[in-house]
C-alpha cells in the first residue's frame, strides 16, 4: 500500500489517498507464477526421472521393455488408488462406509496421476521440451473438442 501525500500552508503532512495494489484474482496469480513454477516442474521432472532410473531394480534395469512398463503403467496404478478413494468417499462398498476424508485422499492421488504420467512420458523421451510438447499435444487435443461457447465461461 502506498499513500499520496502532500503538505498544507502550515507545513503538516497530510494523506490526500491511500492506493492499495490491485488484488490479483486465483487465475492471475497462477499466470503471474508461472514461468517459475514451469521451470520448478520441469526441473522436478528430469531430476526425478534420473533417479527413478538410477535407483530402478536390477530386473527393470536389464530389460528395457520391463523398465518401460514399470515407468509407463505407474500412471496407471495411481489413478487406480485415486478410484479406490473415491470409492470410499461415495460409500460404493456398503461393508466400509463413507469415509469424508477420501476427498482430499483422492484429490492427493489424482495429482500424483498427473505426475506419474509426465514422468510416464519423459522416461520414453529423455528430453523435457519433448515431455512437454507431448503433453501441450494432448492439452490442445482436449481444448479443440470444447465447444466455442465454454471459451469464456459457462453457457
Amino acid at each position: 500500500m502506498s499513500d499520496i501525500r502532500y503538505h498544507d500552508d502550515e507545513g503538516h503532512e497530510n494523506i490526500l489517498a491511500r492506493l492499495t495494489p490491485p488484488r490479483l484474482t486465483p487465475a492471475q496469480q497462477i499466470i503471474a507464477n508461472a514461468p517459475s513454477e514451469l521451470d520448478d516442474l520441469m526441473h522436478v521432472i528430469e531430476v526425478a526421472d534420473a533417479w527413478l532410473d538410477g535407483e530402478a531394480p536390477a530386473w527393470a534395469k536389464d530389460c528395457p521393455e520391463a523398465n518401460m512398463a514399470r515407468r509407463v503403467g505407474k500412471a496407471q496404478l495411481e489413478a487406480a488408488e485415486a478410484m479406490e478413494e473415491f470409492a470410499l468417499l461415495t460409500g460404493e462398498n456398503p461393508r466400509k462406509g463413507t469415509d469424508p476424508g477420501a476427498y482430499d485422499r483422492m484429490l492427493a492421488e489424482l495429482g500424483d496421476t498427473a505426475v506419474t504420467a509426465l514422468l510416464g512420458i519423459q522416461s520414453q523421451v529423455k528430453d523435457i521440451a519433448a515431455t512437454w510438447a507431448v503433453f501441450r499435444e494432448a492439452l490442445d487435443k482436449i481444448h479443440a473438442r470444447v465447444p466455442a461457447e465454454y471459451e469464456r465461461g459457462r453457457p
